[in-house]
């Protein structure tokens, strides 16, 4: 699967737009298959399900480019289904229904296989299946990595207590019972007082509501925030960080998801670098994949197979960002065809994939391009 580094695959729908994807210099075309419900009455609600195999070798007998049916997760019958309508490889993609909590065992299969990833657990396990070709999730889990939940978390000295000194005393459990009542006594004369302060404001707050005044402060908008502990970035600690909660308007596909995991993996990759033998020992142990697998991206610094990025790419700038971030490839948008002139928006893409560093070239590519920018 060499071939398609540095490269673009298009995910198309129908034989039309396999062969715009050829014209402009595609390194290969996913399929993918229409929305349908159970009882199909409607073309635009219901669950995602692969092609049809008729539709895949229509498209083969029209383009001489690699076709990729796009298949469910562990959906193992859909794969050999494609399989014997002679594709030249496979996407297994969570944009389809979800047939299994287990994904394929690309090693049971005759064709190389396209597996997503978001974070280097996934590359690891993916690369132990058998996988020849990784891409970017398009939607990810943004506050935890799955490494830091698979080794111990490291002791924490700073919160040791410092043994006493010759001379001194140790604290007995009546000198803690003590200063425990001080403490109390304390706390409980701070919340009379609070108690008074309260009672003074509520009075201030009606005289000011009939007087028709309102307080500015109350109509600020507030964001919600919320201490998650888990294992984070760290892949040996544990850290405890403040979220801000965030629901974008529309849960829609884009370049700050691809560029994310691609920055998550780099950071997780320089970390397992660093990792004493008996620490990846138990890595291998918890993911169930062999050291060598560690190995391998160790030693390459990187990932080994070719990586794409996806979500949302229709912009030439947005594919020669990617590339410059470190993928291989991109992998574009089908809904590049539901605009106008769709032929030279992915002719631009193709070329500012294979030209990241270019900017006068990629000042010409994003002029009328009618696009301003990634899908976000």
């Amino acid at each position: 699967m060499d071939q398609f580094k540095g490269g673009v695959i298009v995910v198309v729908q129908n034989v039309v737009q396999a062969q715009i994807a050829e014209r402009c210099g595609a390194n290969g075309v996913i399929v993918i298959g229409k929305t349908i419900t159970a009882a199909a009455s409607s073309a635009n609600a219901g669950v995602a399900r692969a092609a049809d195999p008729l539709l895949v070798k229509s498209i083969m007998d029209n383009v001489m480019l690699p076709v990729i049916p796009r298949v469910s997760i562990g959906h193992m019958t859909e794969a050999l289904v494609m399989q014997s309508s002679f594709a030249n490889a496979l996407d297994e993609n969570e944009s389809l229904a979800v047939a299994s909590s287990r994904g394929l065992q690309y090693n049971d299969l005759d064709i190389p296989t396209i597996a997503s990833v978001e974070n280097l657990a996934g590359v690891l396990k993916n690369l132990e299946a058998g996988a020849t070709v990784l891409r970017s999730k398009i939607t990810i889990n943004k506050q935890i990595s799955d490494l830091g939940s698979v080794l111990p978390p490291k002791s924490d000295a700073s919160s040791a207590k410092p043994a006493p000194k010759e001379g001194e005393k140790s604290e007995t459990k009546d000198d803690k019972g003590k200063k425990k009542e001080e403490k109390d006594d304390k706390v409980d004369g701070e919340e009379d007082k609070d108690g008074d302060d309260k009672k003074d404001d509520k009075e201030e707050d009606k005289e000011d509501k009939k007087d028709g005044k309102k307080d500015d402060k109350k109509d600020d908008k507030k964001v919600e925030k919320k201490t998650v502990v888990g294992p984070l970035v760290g892949i040996t600690g544990h850290a405890k960080v403040e979220l801000t909660a965030y629901k974008p308007e529309e849960d829609t596909p884009s370049i700050m998801t691809a560029a994310t995991i691609m920055k998550r993996i780099k950071s997780e990759i320089a970390k397992v670098s660093k990792l004493k033998p008996d620490d990846k020992k138990l890595l291998s142990k918890a993911l169930a994949i062999k050291e060598e697998t560690i190995d391998m991206v160790i030693e390459k610094k990187g990932i080994p197979v070719p990586f794409f990025a996806s979500g949302g790419i229709v912009h030439p700038m947005d594919a020669a960002q990617l590339i410059s971030k470190g993928y291989s490839g991109v992998i574009v948008s089908t809904q590049l065809f539901q605009a106008k002139n769709p032929e030279k928006r992915l002719r631009s893409v193709v070329l500012a994939t294979a030209n990241p560093q270019n900017t006068d070239l990629l000042a010409k590519l994003t002029e009328d391009h009618g696009v301003n920018g990634s899908i976000v």
